[in-house]
């Protein structure tokens, strides 16, 4: 009911562009809305948006993300946050301590916390989006892990641009081989660099704390 009556806001003010932005929104969440019940919009509009993003078939209720802590190479440790729309003000976290052939060698660590997250047996649900703390490089790596156990999952990448700063967040999508095009404004960038943001705050905790034991 909201897209709908924004989408006849922006065309009595002539702004036909996001009228028609709005108007295919609405049409993919119709097309999701046959085969499943979707939450309340104002609770779980990000899930939603996100879908509608990557023109995904069914509703993304379900992300996981990874992301590689370590100083120097020394003391890896690979962390998965779980991001559920039924939970989410209770995410749910996995630690790999890693040890990888090279140090420091993100790739690497990344591919076997993949590796022991995701090879059989499973004895949960795949999400329908894994979100990588990362560029090209551990991204491609993620899509190699997953065809080597069989996996079938969307895959982006979330990785720093100039400066390191958030409003230069850049989101990579093997599928397109390229960066989506997003303002720094845009609801479902702010809710991807939140989900990076929890899973690096968690795999630098663990990387502090074991180094600490050590």
């Amino acid at each position: 009911r909201q897209l709908s009556s924004a989408m006849k806001q922006a065309v009595r003010h002539l702004e036909f562009e996001k009228a028609a932005t709005l108007r295919d929104q609405l049409q993919h969440l119709r097309q999701i809305q046959k085969n499943e019940t979707l939450p309340p919009l104002a609770t779980h509009a990000p899930f939603i948006q996100l879908t509608h993003l990557l023109k995904h078939p069914t509703l993304i209720k379900h992300i996981e993300c990874f992301d590689i802590s370590h100083t120097h190479g020394d003391t890896p440790i690979a962390a998965c946050v779980t991001f559920q729309y039924t939970h989410l003000d209770v995410p749910h976290t996995h630690r790999f301590s890693i040890h990888p052939t090279q140090p420091g060698d993100d790739c690497a660590a990344l591919g076997e916390a993949l590796l022991r997250r995701y090879q059989a047996p499973l004895s949960f649900k795949m999400p329908e989006l894994l979100l990588i703390d990362g560029g090209k490089g551990q991204v491609h790596r993620a899509q190699r892990v997953m065809a080597d156990l069989a996996l079938s999952v969307r895959i982006l990448g979330i990785t720093k641009g100039l400066q390191r700063k958030a409003c230069h967040d850049r989101i990579y999508d093997p599928i397109l081989n390229d960066f989506l095009t997003l303002h720094e404004d845009d609801p479902v960038l702010h809710f991807l660099q939140h989900i990076r943001d929890e899973t690096h705050r968690s795999a630098l905790l663990s990387h502090r704390k074991k180094r600490a034991k050590r």
